[in-house]
């Protein structure tokens, strides 16, 4: 463990951080945010077999795939919004994070309790979400910032929450763009992956690319 921490301590690696860290301060992950979109809905919805099969069988970006469907985009987000509105706690691991000189942080989180860890210790650092001019401007070796995977629930234009939007993620064209993104850093930076479970949606899909830059080599 302490090569490790002498290792980060050199500043070349990149945190990969999940909703793990943003739990620790009370902000939900995947089947807590499921199970509060849920109790947001009708009692007619909520009783529909299909929404209690993908419950009970985890598949929460199909979940909220349903609810964009049935109760369309802007009541998903606004409940997102509200459910996942930072707490304003201290958490060890962000704040541990934040201490340290990564280059910079990926996140697939939404909310914005990391940069709020890293003003507390007092560092400036920018963020980009996962649009096309927002990726073309990051430059990891002269701006710390963090960096949106996923987007976020202010710009939800390229946002990755529901099982279809995943799916343009890993296959559209219009994505490519952020795939390259990804795969260039998994290619050349080293990285220490914090806060996923291996169940959560969003680490299947960075080990999906991890395999794909393997093969590749």
């Amino acid at each position: 463990m302490d090569r490790v921490v002498e290792y980060l301590n050199t500043g070349e690696t990149l945190a990969f951080v999940g909703a793990g860290v943003s739990q620790e301060i009370g902000i939900p992950g995947w089947e807590r945010l499921c199970s509060e979109l849920a109790g947001r809905l009708t009692p007619g919805e909520r009783s529909n077999p299909e929404v209690a099969a993908l419950l009970n069988n985890r598949r929460y970006p199909e979940f909220c795939g349903w609810i964009e469907r049935h109760r369309g985009e802007d009541f998903l987000y606004e409940k997102c919004r509200e459910i996942l509105a930072d707490t304003g706690k201290t958490g060890k691991v962000a704040s541990f994070i934040a201490k340290l000189p990564f280059k910079s942080v990926f996140t697939t989180n939404f909310d914005d309790s990391l940069k709020r860890h890293f003003t507390q210790v007092g560092k400036a650092i920018v963020t980009f979400t996962n649009n096309r001019t927002d990726l073309e401007s990051v430059d990891i070796d002269q701006v710390p910032c963090i960096v949106k995977i996923h987007s976020d629930l202010n710009n939800t234009d390229t946002i990755v929450l529901t099982d279809s939007q995943y799916s343009r993620a890993k296959t559209a064209y219009e994505y490519q763009y952020l795939r390259e993104f990804i795969k260039n850093y998994l290619a050349t930076k080293r990285f220490l992956i914090v806060g996923y479970s291996l169940s959560d949606p969003n680490i299947q899909l960075l080990f999906e690319e991890i395999l794909l830059v393997e093969v590749q080599k």
